[in-house]
C-alpha cells in the first residue's frame, strides 16, 4: 500500500506543458485497484478493525476518500464553496478579537485599524469585571456603524444591561435596532464550569432571549 501522495488539483487553466508531461506519467487508478492492493498488503487482516476508525460519536471515517465518494451527498449539492460559486452563498465574515481593557478609546483606535484593513466584525473579549457603561459603550463604538458591522461580545457578565445600552445608542444614532449585529456573549453555564457560581436564573435569560429575537433577530444573546 502507499505510503504518501502527491496531491495537484487540476483544472482546465493548467496549459503548462510541464503539466502535461508530469500526469502523462500517471494513470488513473480505479477504487478497486486501490482497495485489491489494500487488501493484499493486510495478508488477511481485518480491513475495518486496522484501517476503520470508529470515534466515540459513532462516525465511521474510512482510510481514504476519493472525488466519487461526494457524488450522493445531497447537502454538499447547497453548500457554498470558498473555491467556486454555490447555489448557497457563503455567510463567513472576517472578525477582530479585541480585548477590553481599561481604555476605551484605544480600543476603539484598533477596532478601525481592522476594519479599514478588510475586518468585517469585531469581537470583544471582555473580562468578568467589564461592565457596559453607556459612556464607555458610546466611545468603544465610536465611528463604527451599528448598522453594518457585526459587534459581538464574549464573557460580558451583564447581557442585559449590554443589550438596553446598544439599543439606547443605536437610536441616537438613527439605527433601527432591528439591524443590530452579533452577540451578547451571555454564557450563564459556561461561567458556573469556570467559577463554580451558581447561575442565578435561567427565567431572566430566556425573556432576554425573547425580547432580543422579537427586536433584534440577528443579534445573538448566547454564543
Amino acid at each position: 500500500m502507499p505510503k504518501s501522495f502527491l496531491c495537484i488539483p487540476i483544472d482546465d487553466s493548467m496549459k503548462d506543458p510541464a503539466f502535461k508531461r508530469l500526469f502523462d506519467e500517471f494513470r488513473d487508478i480505479p477504487t478497486e485497484e486501490w482497495e485489491e492492493k489494500i487488501r493484499a498488503d493486510l495478508k488477511g487482516a481485518d480491513y475495518r478493525k486496522k484501517l476503520v476508525w470508529n470515534p466515540e460519536e459513532g462516525i465511521h471515517v474510512n482510510p481514504y476518500y476519493r472525488e466519487e465518494d461526494l457524488r450522493n451527498l445531497e447537502y454538499l449539492r447547497q453548500a457554498g464553496s470558498l473555491k467556486k460559486p454555490g447555489t448557497a452563498p457563503n455567510s463567513w465574515l472576517i472578525c477582530q478579537d479585541v480585548e477590553l481593557k481599561n481604555d476605551a478609546g484605544e480600543s476603539n483606535r484598533r477596532i478601525r485599524e481592522a476594519l479599514k484593513g478588510g475586518a468585517q466584525s469585531v469581537r470583544f473579549l471582555a473580562g468578568d469585571s467589564w461592565k457596559p457603561d453607556p459612556e464607555q459603550l458610546d466611545l468603544l463604538l465610536d465611528g463604527i456603524s451599528l448598522g453594518d458591522t457585526e459587534v459581538s461580545f464574549k464573557g460580558s457578565m451583564y447581557a442585559d444591561l449590554l443589550y438596553d445600552n446598544l439599543v439606547k445608542l443605536a437610536l441616537q444614532r438613527g439605527t433601527d435596532p432591528s439591524f443590530l449585529g452579533g452577540g451578547l456573549g451571555a454564557d450563564p453555564i459556561g461561567t458556573m464550569a469556570l467559577t463554580d457560581i451558581p447561575i442565578a436564573s435561567l427565567e431572566n435569560l430566556g425573556t432576554l432571549v425573547k425580547k432580543v429575537l422579537r427586536r433584534s433577530p440577528s443579534l445573538r444573546v448566547i454564543p
